[in-house]
Protein backbone atom coordinates (compact mmCIF):
# COMPACT_ATOMS: atom_id res chain seq x y z
CA UNK A 1 0.00 0.00 0.00
CA UNK A 2 1.45 3.52 -1.23
CA UNK A 3 2.04 5.63 1.81
CA UNK A 4 0.75 8.75 1.55
CA UNK A 5 2.99 11.60 3.02
CA UNK A 6 0.68 14.45 2.82
CA UNK A 7 -1.44 12.59 5.96
CA UNK A 8 1.73 12.44 7.81
CA UNK A 9 2.57 16.38 7.15
CA UNK A 10 -1.59 16.99 8.58
CA UNK A 11 -0.91 14.50 11.49
CA UNK A 12 2.22 16.50 12.54
CA UNK A 13 0.85 20.07 11.69
CA UNK A 14 -2.10 19.56 13.39
CA UNK A 15 -0.51 17.68 16.92
CA UNK A 16 1.73 20.41 17.48
CA UNK A 17 -1.52 22.45 17.06
CA UNK A 18 -3.25 21.03 19.28
CA UNK A 19 -0.32 20.75 22.04
CA UNK A 20 -0.23 24.52 21.45
CA UNK A 21 -3.62 25.28 22.10
CA UNK A 22 -3.94 23.22 25.25
CA UNK A 23 -0.85 24.96 26.14
CA UNK A 24 -2.30 28.62 25.71
CA UNK A 25 -5.31 27.04 26.99
CA UNK A 26 -3.63 26.16 30.45
CA UNK A 27 -2.31 30.22 30.38
CA UNK A 28 -5.88 31.21 30.35
CA UNK A 29 -6.97 28.71 33.06
CA UNK A 30 -4.05 29.99 35.44
CA UNK A 31 -4.83 34.33 34.65
CA UNK A 32 -1.38 33.96 33.15
CA UNK A 33 -1.33 36.88 30.82
CA UNK A 34 0.76 37.33 27.38
CA UNK A 35 0.16 35.92 24.08
CA UNK A 36 -1.83 33.18 24.10
CA UNK A 37 -0.77 31.73 20.49
CA UNK A 38 -3.49 29.64 18.30
CA UNK A 39 -5.88 29.75 21.34
CA UNK A 40 -9.18 31.63 19.69
CA UNK A 41 -9.94 32.59 16.28
CA UNK A 42 -12.55 35.15 15.02
CA UNK A 43 -15.25 32.38 14.95
CA UNK A 44 -13.65 29.86 16.98
CA UNK A 45 -11.42 28.10 19.26
CA UNK A 46 -7.79 26.22 17.68
CA UNK A 47 -8.74 23.95 19.42
CA UNK A 48 -12.00 22.66 17.18
CA UNK A 49 -10.18 23.33 14.57
CA UNK A 50 -7.77 21.40 14.68
CA UNK A 51 -9.96 18.61 15.96
CA UNK A 52 -12.15 18.65 12.97
CA UNK A 53 -8.87 18.25 10.83
CA UNK A 54 -7.93 15.04 13.20
CA UNK A 55 -11.57 14.02 12.40
CA UNK A 56 -11.23 14.31 8.67
CA UNK A 57 -7.75 12.96 8.47
CA UNK A 58 -8.70 9.51 10.47
CA UNK A 59 -11.65 9.06 8.45
CA UNK A 60 -9.95 9.64 5.28
CA UNK A 61 -6.82 7.20 6.79
CA UNK A 62 -8.59 4.52 8.08
CA UNK A 63 -10.64 4.07 4.58
CA UNK A 64 -7.62 4.41 2.36
CA UNK A 65 -6.19 1.70 4.99
CA UNK A 66 -9.51 -0.51 4.56
CA UNK A 67 -9.40 0.05 1.06
CA UNK A 68 -6.15 -0.62 0.21
CA UNK A 69 -5.17 -3.12 2.95
CA UNK A 70 -7.56 -6.05 1.91
CA UNK A 71 -8.90 -7.58 4.91
CA UNK A 72 -11.53 -8.78 6.46
CA UNK A 73 -14.01 -6.91 9.01
CA UNK A 74 -12.54 -8.79 11.82
CA UNK A 75 -8.94 -7.81 10.76
CA UNK A 76 -9.93 -4.04 10.76
CA UNK A 77 -11.11 -4.36 13.99
CA UNK A 78 -7.86 -6.18 15.64
CA UNK A 79 -5.72 -3.85 13.96
CA UNK A 80 -7.83 -0.70 15.68
CA UNK A 81 -7.61 -2.49 18.80
CA UNK A 82 -3.98 -2.57 18.82
CA UNK A 83 -3.39 0.94 17.15
CA UNK A 84 -4.90 2.49 20.26
CA UNK A 85 -5.68 0.58 23.70
CA UNK A 86 -1.94 -0.98 24.24
CA UNK A 87 -0.75 2.98 23.95
CA UNK A 88 -3.22 3.75 26.47
CA UNK A 89 -3.30 1.66 28.69
CA UNK A 90 0.56 1.93 29.10
CA UNK A 91 -0.16 5.32 30.29
CA UNK A 92 -3.76 5.20 31.78
CA UNK A 93 -2.36 2.87 34.36
CA UNK A 94 0.08 4.31 35.86
CA UNK A 95 -1.39 7.47 36.27
CA UNK A 96 -4.68 5.72 37.82
CA UNK A 97 -2.57 3.83 40.42
CA UNK A 98 -0.70 7.35 41.11
CA UNK A 99 -4.40 8.65 41.74
CA UNK A 100 -5.79 5.87 44.04
CA UNK A 101 -2.60 5.98 45.97
CA UNK A 102 -2.40 9.85 46.58
CA UNK A 103 -6.92 8.92 47.54
CA UNK A 104 -5.88 5.85 49.49
CA UNK A 105 -8.73 3.55 47.42
CA UNK A 106 -8.66 2.24 43.82
CA UNK A 107 -12.43 3.61 43.39
CA UNK A 108 -11.98 6.75 44.57
CA UNK A 109 -14.27 8.45 41.92
CA UNK A 110 -17.71 6.71 42.05
CA UNK A 111 -19.02 3.51 41.36
CA UNK A 112 -16.66 0.80 40.17
CA UNK A 113 -18.83 0.52 36.98
CA UNK A 114 -17.92 3.26 35.81
CA UNK A 115 -14.74 2.12 35.54
CA UNK A 116 -15.38 0.23 32.60
CA UNK A 117 -15.52 3.94 30.92
CA UNK A 118 -11.64 4.19 31.23
CA UNK A 119 -10.95 0.51 30.39
CA UNK A 120 -12.51 1.05 27.05
CA UNK A 121 -11.40 4.39 26.55
CA UNK A 122 -14.31 6.55 26.78
CA UNK A 123 -13.91 8.05 30.15
CA UNK A 124 -13.10 11.58 28.73
CA UNK A 125 -16.58 11.74 26.24
CA UNK A 126 -18.77 10.70 28.79
CA UNK A 127 -17.39 12.42 31.48
CA UNK A 128 -19.86 15.06 31.39
CA UNK A 129 -22.71 12.53 32.20
CA UNK A 130 -20.99 9.83 34.39
CA UNK A 131 -18.13 10.44 37.30
CA UNK A 132 -15.09 8.79 35.50
CA UNK A 133 -11.55 7.47 36.50
CA UNK A 134 -10.60 9.79 33.22
CA UNK A 135 -6.69 10.40 33.02
CA UNK A 136 -5.20 10.40 29.52
CA UNK A 137 -6.92 11.05 26.04
CA UNK A 138 -9.22 13.71 25.96
CA UNK A 139 -13.27 13.50 24.79
CA UNK A 140 -11.69 12.96 21.05
CA UNK A 141 -10.49 9.73 21.76
CA UNK A 142 -14.05 8.46 23.07
CA UNK A 143 -15.54 9.74 20.02
CA UNK A 144 -12.69 8.60 17.61
CA UNK A 145 -13.37 5.33 18.69
CA UNK A 146 -17.17 5.27 17.92
CA UNK A 147 -16.57 6.65 14.62
CA UNK A 148 -14.15 3.54 13.80
CA UNK A 149 -16.73 1.18 15.62
CA UNK A 150 -19.41 2.27 12.85
CA UNK A 151 -16.54 2.39 10.00
CA UNK A 152 -17.22 -0.86 8.53
CA UNK A 153 -21.21 0.74 8.21
CA UNK A 154 -19.61 3.80 6.19
CA UNK A 155 -17.60 2.04 3.96
CA UNK A 156 -20.86 -0.20 3.06
CA UNK A 157 -22.59 2.57 2.92
CA UNK A 158 -19.36 5.02 0.95
CA UNK A 159 -19.34 1.69 -1.62
CA UNK A 160 -23.15 1.74 -2.34
CA UNK A 161 -25.52 4.59 -1.40
CA UNK A 162 -22.81 7.34 -0.71
CA UNK A 163 -25.22 10.18 -2.15
CA UNK A 164 -28.21 9.16 0.10
CA UNK A 165 -25.72 8.28 3.08
CA UNK A 166 -23.90 12.14 3.01
CA UNK A 167 -27.47 13.61 3.06
CA UNK A 168 -28.44 11.26 6.11
CA UNK A 169 -25.39 12.26 7.54
CA UNK A 170 -26.05 16.18 6.94
CA UNK A 171 -29.79 15.88 8.61
CA UNK A 172 -27.75 14.03 11.55
CA UNK A 173 -25.82 17.08 11.98
CA UNK A 174 -28.62 19.89 11.50
CA UNK A 175 -30.66 17.75 14.03
CA UNK A 176 -27.53 18.48 16.65
CA UNK A 177 -28.59 22.39 16.85
CA UNK A 178 -32.55 22.05 17.23
CA UNK A 179 -32.65 18.72 19.84
CA UNK A 180 -29.60 19.90 22.37
CA UNK A 181 -31.89 18.67 25.11
CA UNK A 182 -32.00 15.50 23.93
CA UNK A 183 -28.60 15.30 23.66
CA UNK A 184 -27.01 17.34 26.47
CA UNK A 185 -23.78 17.02 25.16
CA UNK A 186 -21.88 19.97 24.29
CA UNK A 187 -22.68 20.14 20.37
CA UNK A 188 -19.33 20.07 18.77
CA UNK A 189 -18.67 16.89 21.04
CA UNK A 190 -21.69 15.62 19.52
CA UNK A 191 -21.41 12.09 17.93
CA UNK A 192 -23.31 13.18 14.40
CA UNK A 193 -20.73 16.46 14.55
CA UNK A 194 -17.83 14.52 14.85
CA UNK A 195 -19.65 11.69 12.27
CA UNK A 196 -19.79 14.36 9.44
CA UNK A 197 -15.92 15.36 9.60
CA UNK A 198 -14.88 11.71 9.40
CA UNK A 199 -17.19 10.59 6.45
CA UNK A 200 -16.33 13.59 4.66
CA UNK A 201 -12.76 12.49 5.04
CA UNK A 202 -13.81 9.28 3.49
CA UNK A 203 -15.23 11.19 0.76
CA UNK A 204 -11.71 13.38 0.25
CA UNK A 205 -9.34 10.68 0.63
CA UNK A 206 -11.84 8.95 -2.31
CA UNK A 207 -11.54 11.39 -4.41
CA UNK A 208 -7.99 13.10 -4.30
CA UNK A 209 -6.98 12.78 -7.23
CA UNK A 210 -10.38 14.38 -9.11
CA UNK A 211 -9.10 17.21 -6.23
CA UNK A 212 -5.20 17.61 -7.11
CA UNK A 213 -6.24 18.15 -10.85
CA UNK A 214 -7.89 21.46 -9.50
CA UNK A 215 -5.42 24.24 -10.30
CA UNK A 216 -4.77 26.40 -6.94
CA UNK A 217 -7.25 24.29 -4.60
CA UNK A 218 -4.49 25.24 -2.14
CA UNK A 219 -4.17 28.58 -2.05
CA UNK A 220 -7.97 28.91 -2.78
CA UNK A 221 -8.37 26.57 0.65
CA UNK A 222 -6.08 28.83 2.12
CA UNK A 223 -7.47 31.77 1.68
CA UNK A 224 -11.10 31.03 2.77
CA UNK A 225 -9.39 29.39 6.10
CA UNK A 226 -7.26 33.05 6.52
CA UNK A 227 -11.49 34.58 6.05
CA UNK A 228 -12.93 31.90 8.52
CA UNK A 229 -9.86 32.90 10.79
CA UNK A 230 -10.00 36.98 11.07
CA UNK A 231 -13.36 37.91 10.10
CA UNK A 232 -16.18 37.77 12.71
CA UNK A 233 -18.93 36.12 10.87
CA UNK A 234 -22.82 35.83 12.11
CA UNK A 235 -22.61 31.92 11.88
CA UNK A 236 -22.71 29.33 14.06
CA UNK A 237 -19.35 28.80 15.58
CA UNK A 238 -19.89 24.54 14.84
CA UNK A 239 -20.54 25.34 11.68
CA UNK A 240 -18.17 27.52 10.75
CA UNK A 241 -15.06 25.38 12.75
CA UNK A 242 -16.11 22.33 10.84
CA UNK A 243 -15.89 24.91 7.32
CA UNK A 244 -12.59 25.55 8.86
CA UNK A 245 -10.99 22.33 9.10
CA UNK A 246 -11.70 20.97 6.43
CA UNK A 247 -10.39 23.80 4.50
CA UNK A 248 -7.25 23.82 6.62
CA UNK A 249 -7.00 20.09 5.85
CA UNK A 250 -7.13 20.72 1.84
CA UNK A 251 -4.67 23.60 2.59
CA UNK A 252 -1.78 21.43 4.23
CA UNK A 253 -2.81 18.42 2.04
CA UNK A 254 -1.36 20.98 -0.68
CA UNK A 255 1.31 22.39 0.92
CA UNK A 256 2.37 18.99 2.06
CA UNK A 257 2.48 17.34 -1.26
CA UNK A 258 5.45 20.17 -1.86
CA UNK A 259 7.06 19.55 1.23
CA UNK A 260 7.24 16.12 1.66
CA UNK A 261 9.06 15.92 -1.80
CA UNK A 262 12.27 17.26 0.64
CA UNK A 263 14.22 14.25 1.76
CA UNK A 264 15.22 15.44 4.85
CA UNK A 265 11.43 17.28 5.61
CA UNK A 266 10.12 14.04 4.78
CA UNK A 267 12.19 12.05 7.10
CA UNK A 268 11.57 14.22 10.38
CA UNK A 269 7.84 14.55 9.56
CA UNK A 270 7.62 11.04 9.33
CA UNK A 271 9.30 9.86 12.63
CA UNK A 272 7.25 12.37 14.52
CA UNK A 273 4.36 11.53 12.52
CA UNK A 274 5.18 7.75 14.15
CA UNK A 275 5.03 8.67 17.34
CA UNK A 276 2.01 11.39 17.29
CA UNK A 277 -0.60 8.83 19.12
CA UNK A 278 1.47 8.50 22.27
CA UNK A 279 2.30 12.05 22.22
CA UNK A 280 -1.24 12.97 22.04
CA UNK A 281 -1.96 11.28 24.46
CA UNK A 282 0.94 12.38 27.32
CA UNK A 283 0.67 16.06 26.19
CA UNK A 284 -2.11 17.46 27.99
CA UNK A 285 -0.77 15.39 31.57
CA UNK A 286 3.07 16.79 30.90
CA UNK A 287 1.47 20.29 29.89
CA UNK A 288 -0.62 20.82 33.17
CA UNK A 289 2.66 19.30 35.11
CA UNK A 290 4.98 21.73 33.35
CA UNK A 291 2.99 24.59 33.50
CA UNK A 292 2.42 24.39 37.09
CA UNK A 293 6.28 24.81 37.82
CA UNK A 294 6.05 27.97 36.05
CA UNK A 295 5.93 31.70 37.48
CA UNK A 296 2.35 32.47 37.01
CA UNK A 297 2.81 35.98 35.78
CA UNK A 298 2.64 37.95 32.43
CA UNK A 299 4.99 35.96 30.16
CA UNK A 300 7.14 37.54 27.20
CA UNK A 301 7.00 36.49 23.67
CA UNK A 302 10.09 35.26 24.05
CA UNK A 303 9.52 33.93 27.29
CA UNK A 304 6.86 31.99 25.94
CA UNK A 305 8.31 30.85 23.02
CA UNK A 306 10.91 29.37 25.44
CA UNK A 307 8.31 27.66 27.50
CA UNK A 308 6.48 26.14 24.61
CA UNK A 309 9.80 25.38 22.74
CA UNK A 310 10.54 23.22 25.88
CA UNK A 311 7.30 21.78 26.78
CA UNK A 312 7.23 20.31 23.65
CA UNK A 313 10.41 19.18 23.22
CA UNK A 314 9.66 17.09 26.93
CA UNK A 315 6.11 16.09 25.00
CA UNK A 316 7.99 14.72 21.83
CA UNK A 317 10.61 13.07 24.39
CA UNK A 318 8.07 11.07 26.46
CA UNK A 319 5.97 10.19 23.28
CA UNK A 320 8.86 8.58 21.80
CA UNK A 321 9.61 6.78 24.98
CA UNK A 322 6.25 4.96 24.74
CA UNK A 323 6.65 4.21 21.69
CA UNK A 324 10.02 2.30 22.17
CA UNK A 325 8.62 0.46 25.49
CA UNK A 326 5.55 -0.49 22.96
CA UNK A 327 8.04 -1.81 20.20
CA UNK A 328 10.40 -3.94 22.76
CA UNK A 329 6.64 -4.83 24.13
CA UNK A 330 5.61 -6.01 20.79
CA UNK A 331 9.11 -7.96 19.98
CA UNK A 332 8.83 -9.43 23.09
CA UNK A 333 5.57 -11.06 22.48
CA UNK A 334 6.37 -12.26 19.07
CA UNK A 335 9.34 -13.69 20.29
CA UNK A 336 7.59 -15.70 22.74
CA UNK A 337 4.90 -16.57 20.40
CA UNK A 338 7.43 -17.61 18.11
CA UNK A 339 8.93 -20.22 20.50
CA UNK A 340 5.54 -21.95 21.45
Amino acid sequence: MKRLYQADFIRVISTFGIIIFHFSSEMAARGISGPRPLYQSANFSFGSLFVTVFFLLSGGMVHYSFENGRYSVGQYYKKRFLSIFPAFYLIFFPLFLRAAFKHGSLFYNGHPTSFLLSVTGMDGYFSYRFSTYYQIGEWFLGALILLYLVYPLLNFCAARYKIITTIIIVFLYISVFFMGDLFRINDFQNFFSCLISFWFGMLLIEQRNYLCRIRGYGWISAGILFVLLFVKLPVNGNVLSHLAGFFCFLSLYATGEAVMKVTPLCKTVCEISSISYPVYLVHHVLLVAFIERLPFEQWSALRLSFYLAAAAALILIAGAAVDFILRRLRGFFRLHIKKQ
